[in-house]
């Protein structure tokens, strides 16, 4: 029997596409500079979880960019 392994999740996944691609990008841009407790505020995207959607969470975005390869 062949088990077959699924993909490790894609952290810059936002919109729940299973891959961090340009669709992703236009979700961060819309949270980008919203703090917590903002109406545009995205946790998904707070990724170094300091309530502030900023460069930090762009840089780790950009890093998961492609996922999957």
């Amino acid at each position: 029997m062949l088990a077959i392994t699924p993909p490790p999740p894609c952290v810059g996944d936002l919109n729940g596409d299973n891959a961090t691609d340009v669709l992703d990008l236009a979700v961060f841009l819309s949270a980008f500079g919203n703090n917590l407790g903002d109406p545009g505020y995205n946790a998904a995207a707070d990724y170094d979880n300091n309530n502030t959607i900023n460069v930090l969470d762009f840089a780790i975005w950009v890093a998961d960019f492609g996922c999957p390869n």
